[in-house]
This record gives C-alpha cells, sequence and structure tokens, in this order.
C-alpha cells in the first residue's frame, strides 16, 4: 500500500505533515465548534463518519480518529494502557495460528501496525487500521455496543458505576446499544447523523425506531441489506459460541453500507441478474467487529456477555426484517 509502510516506520512526524485551512474542531473549554489551523498527517483529514468515540484533545481542540487517503484509517490511543492492549490484541490475532482465532481476521479491520506521528506539535500514537467504507459513496454507518456489562472485570468501583448508568435502558433490555450513528435516507436524500447523547436516551422502542431508520426501513430498501448483515452476524455468533481466548467489553459491532448502491438496488420492483449479483457484493456492505481496548483473558470460559448481545441484535433485526 503506497506510504503505508513508511508511516509505520516513521518517528519523525514533521516529513509526514501538511497544512490545512480552517478546519473545524470541538473547543472542550465552551463546547463550541470552531475553525483552527492544523498540521496533520500527509494525505489525511479527519475522519467526517465518525458516529462514537476515540478522541484526542490537540491544545484545547479535541480530534477524532483519521482517514488517509490510501483507504485506512488512524486511530488514536488515548490512554496508553488500554491502547497497548488494543495493540496486543490485533498482534495476537494476526500472528496466531489458531483455526479459532484466524476467524476473527474475517470480521476484524485488517491490521497495518502503529505509528507515532505530530499533530498540531504533540505526538500521538496510532493503530493503523482498514478503514472498512472506503469507497463508499454514500456511507450509513452505526456503532452497536455489545454486552450488557461495558466494564472489564476489575474496573474501579466508579468506573462500574458509571457504566451501568450509561445507555442504562437499552443494556438492560437488550444488552446492547447505540452510541451514534449516520444515515442517508434512500427517500428524502439527506444526511442525518446521531450522536452518543441521541443514543443514550433510547429505549427498547428507540432501538428498534433507530435501526429501521439505519437501515432505510421504511423505504423497502432494507430488504436488499438485512439478509446479508443478519448472515454475518449469525457467523459471528458461531464464532464466539467456540471461542474460548479472549473476554470482550465495550466493544463494538460496525454495520456499514453505502446508501448509493442500495438506492440503485431499490430503484426497480423486479430484482435482474445484475441486481442479484451485487446483493451478493460484501464491498458495499461490512459487519466488523471494532473497538478492543477491553480484552482479558477467557480462561476457557466462553464469553457469555458478548454472545447474548449478538445474540440479541440478531433477533431484533429478524423482528424488523419480518415486520
Amino acid at each position: 500500500m503506497a506510504n503505508l509502510s513508511d508511516l509505520v516506520r516513521s518517528h519523525n512526524a514533521e516529513s509526514h505533515c501538511i497544512h490545512l485551512k480552517k478546519p473545524t474542531g470541538k473547543n472542550e473549554e465552551d463546547g463550541t465548534e470552531e475553525s483552527i489551523e492544523n498540521d496533520y498527517p500527509k494525505n489525511t483529514r479527519p475522519l467526517e463518519s465518525q458516529v462514537a468515540g476515540h478522541e484526542f484533545m490537540c491544545g484545547k481542540i479535541k480530534i477524532g480518529m483519521l482517514k488517509h487517503e490510501d483507504g485506512y484509517l488512524m486511530k488514536p490511543i488515548v490512554r496508553p494502557v488500554q491502547g497497548e492492549r488494543e495493540l496486543a490484541f490485533y498482534e495476537q490475532v494476526q500472528q496466531s495460528s489458531d483455526p479459532i482465532l484466524s476467524t476473527f481476521k474475517t470480521f476484524i479491520p485488517e491490521y497495518y501496525g502503529s505509528s507515532v506521528v505530530k499533530v498540531n506539535g504533540t505526538e500521538v500514537k496510532f493503530i493503523l487500521l482498514k478503514d472498512m467504507t472506503h469507497g463508499f459513496k454514500e456511507p450509513c454507518i452505526m456503532d452497536v455496543k455489545i454486552g450488557k456489562q461495558t466494564w472489564e472485570p476489575g474496573a474501579s468501583a466508579e468506573k462500574e458505576k458509571s457504566e451501568k448508568i450509561k445507555y442504562a435502558d437499552s443494556k438492560n433490555a437488550l444488552s446492547f446499544c447505540i452510541p451514534g450513528f449516520q444515515v442517508y435516507d434512500v427517500n428524502s436524500k439527506i444526511y442525518s447523523k446521531f450522536g452518543k447523547d441521541y443514543g443514550k436516551q433510547m429505549d427498547a422502542n428507540g432501538v428498534y425506531e433507530a435501526l429501521r431508520m439505519f437501515l432505510n426501513h421504511e423505504s423497502g430498501a432494507s430488504k436488499y441489506i438485512l439478509p446479508p448483515v443478519i448472515d454475518q452476524l449469525r457467523t459471528a455468533l458461531e464464532l464466539f459460541k467456540n471461542q474460548k481466548v479472549f473476554h470482550i467489553y465495550s466493544s463494538s459491532i460496525l454495520m456499514a453500507y453505502d446508501a448509493a448502491v442500495l438506492r440503485q438496488l431499490n430503484a426497480s420492483d423486479s430484482q435482474n441478474s445484475v441486481q442479484s449479483q451485487q446483493i451478493g457484493l460484501k464491498s458495499w456492505y461490512c459487519v466488523s467487529l471494532i473497538d478492543f481496548a477491553h480484552v482479558v483473558p477467557a480462561n476457557d470460559q466462553l464469553d457469555f456477555n458478548y454472545i447474548s448481545g449478538i445474540q440479541s441484535l440478531v433477533k431484533v433485526l429478524e423482528n424488523i426484517q419480518s415486520s
């Protein structure tokens, strides 16, 4: 991949920086959006489609994940201990010859290593991962955090208490929650984006409503995206019914698809052979497991917290499919 190996090897970020004109960021002192001048690694820009988490401070401004034009993402390591744990997870999966762990490779973004670069004069370590939506013209993306328990064993009492409060209604009812999503409505042709504040207000009914909205269910187009997504989730569920290596907390499933393809499929009432072929192409949708900062050894025990979350998500999507 062009430029990737140089970026991974580089610890002298000055050669990788460019000057961007007045992007916007969030001022943490007053919460306002303000124009700032930033130096980002060359050929990168902020990930506009980011729907949850993974932000770091540059001065007074909070910046999220970065997107490289070559098709990979730069995820900042904000907390060193958790960040190194996530790196260790990717390294272990990538290097393992164990058949179960090898199956993880089909569900996680391709891992390209890590790199330390400067952003606005501050050295930041990034995990480099494949951009699962690279090439999507109208990316619709949802972050689904899996499991009723989103804190790892041994977390402080304060951490456990705060995690129990977050997204409590949806987690208690469904064993998963939705921190954020963006969707292109194929009827109105309008993009909408919903963040964590919206997600924290959801109960079970709100989750159903959000998923219907995300899947363009009202337009009837969900019939093209639901079957492959449910199929991928069922396969992931089978993986977790067999793996006893990891217990994974506060991790998410990223569901994404290209609304431009969905609109094309939905434009005709009948499915011709070209449409059928497109439905089978995985390139226009993805179901990926992401976020592994809170992974602990399974000690030969199944991860029932994660299993219950995937099972519930599959059931909800099946209910929407039949409605």
